[in-house]
């Protein structure tokens, strides 16, 4: 196998497919140099290509954190390939029996990546390397994953899926500023791994679950309630804040920020009023999957989640409702509906009503789809 590095090195190997927001952002700045070699594969095509250049070149970037404490973070150790021109590499990775885990933070790339390791792996030989966990670090993870794992016995090596709950808010791709890749993110963030059930059975279970916590991840038994709380008390209220926000603001014709509206009396009293609704049904869907004490910290986690959309002055109200028409628009109803309508009808079963301020939202959001399309047939643009 080539070294990235230079040096010859016993370190497991962490392979990391992606190099946008999140994995700058998040997943790359968390791992620890000491413990792992990190190698990032990105994609060297349309705006991404100076990106690429300079991360291949420097092997560095710059993690701008913002809020109450704002600091600059170089961040270093890693090494870098982009595809296609590093494919030959990435394959002697991903057959390396150092490499024993895969992250995949690839958007709409998950499908290449998914082909990619089946053809760096494909054998007739019965499997003789170490098992490779791949954990998925996306919102919407591809069925293809799972097909991976059950199809790896005719690789060179079995493979174990985990899941993944990742969340840090990088409202901006990354630039460069002074001759160096720059990304800017909010302090928090949380990331928990789940390694799966077939994990638990293999020799490198252990192995695997050392190096979740290397790479700087919280290993878990479980990742639904933590999905379950980021969905529904930081995705759903944004998304039905944003469509009271706009519903108030829409003659101005110009972005609303949801920390300037609900700097306002009424937006307060929205966002309050949405954080009640989705707590409830949080506590609702916990208690139904046996997770009853974690509905005791629901209202310390709100609290949390209601500043972080109150000092957040980037995200505007029209990028969040884009995102929802483009759903809409696109027939990708799945994530709308696990945020909003469904949580809706949780509360409508349980408590006999529909939860009042969801039920504004959701008024509006129609609404808002039908003006938007008007405005369209218009030939204008929100």
């Amino acid at each position: 196998m080539s070294n990235p590095g230079g040096q010859r090195s016993s370190r497991p190997v962490v392979l990391l497919f992606g190099a946008g927001k999140l994995s700058l952002g998040l997943l790359a700045p968390l791992h620890n140099p000491d413990q792992i070699d990190l190698h990032m594969v990105g994609r060297r095509n349309g705006n991404s290509s100076a990106i690429a250049h300079k991360l291949a070149a420097d092997r560095s970037y710059v993690l701008e954190v913002r809020g109450e404490e704002p600091r600059q973070v170089t961040i270093a150790g890693f090494h870098y390939s982009d595809t296609p021109d590093g494919l030959k590499e990435v394959t002697e990775l991903l057959r390396s029996e150092r490499t024993l885990v895969v992250l995949v933070c690839a958007g709409e790339g998950q499908r290449d990546v998914i082909d990619l390791i089946r053809d760096a792996l494909a054998c007739d030989l019965p499997p003789v390397l170490p098992d490779l966990l791949v954990v998925p670090c996306e919102n919407v993870v591809s069925p293809d994953f799972q097909k991976l794992a059950a199809d790896s016995e005719s690789f060179c090596r079995l493979i174990s899926v985990g899941k993944s709950m990742v969340d840090r808010a990088c409202s901006e791709p990354p630039q460069i500023i002074d001759g160096r890749v720059v990304i800017a993110t909010e302090a928090f963030y949380e990331w928990a791994v789940e390694l799966g059930s077939s994990i638990g059975t293999t020799p490198f279970a252990s192995a695997h679950g050392q190096i979740i916590q290397w790479i700087g991840a919280d290993l878990t038994g479980s990742v639904a309630p933590v999905r379950e709380r980021k969905a529904l008390l930081m995705n759903g209220v944004e998304s039905t804040l944003a469509a009271l926000a706009l519903a108030d603001w829409i003659q101005e014709e110009k972005p609303i920020t949801l920390s300037d509206y609900v700097a306002v009396d009424y937006g307060g009293r929205n966002l309050d009023g949405l954080i009640a609704d989705f707590s409830a049904i949080l506590a609702i869907r916990l208690a139904a999957m046996g997770m009853a004490e974690s509905v005791g910290r629901i209202d310390e986690e709100a609290a949390h989640y209601r500043t972080r959309i109150k000092e957040n002055p980037k995200e505007t109200a029209t990028r969040i409702f884009r995102r929802v028409l483009e759903y809409r628009i696109d027939e990708h109803w799945d994530d709308w509906q696990y945020k909003v309508l469904q949580p809706m009808a949780t509360y409508r079963r349980y408590c006999g009503s529909n939860p009042p301020f969801i039920e504004d939202a959701i008024e509006a959001m129609f609404d808002l789809i039908e003006w938007y399309r008007n405005q369209q047939g218009k030939g204008r643009r929100l």
